[in-house]
């Protein structure tokens, strides 16, 4: 009975995030193109991560978009 139980909690904690993250992009794709306050959480080879202020969302900016500005990511995960 405790692992029916387990299991359906872990089934309903499953669905609240991705509920949640629906949501939360529904909200973001009516913004596309729009230039938003952002913080960057971890820089990585290939770009950067940002995550959105206000809306908890994280995703990776490709360094192709960064421009022509040079970084070169530190083994602590800044950029140089």
């Amino acid at each position: 009975m405790c692992a029916r139980i387990s299991l359906r909690e872990v089934q309903a904690e499953t669905a609240e995030r991705e509920l949640t993250k629906l949501k939360v992009l529904r909200l973001i794709a009516t913004h596309i193109g729009e230039v938003v306050p952002g913080r960057v959480t971890a820089i990585v080879e290939s770009g950067c991560f940002v995550e959105i202020v206000g809306y908890y969302v994280e995703g990776l900016l490709p360094v192709e978009a960064l421009g022509r500005d040079h970084f070169e990511p530190t083994e602590d995960g800044l950029a140089s």
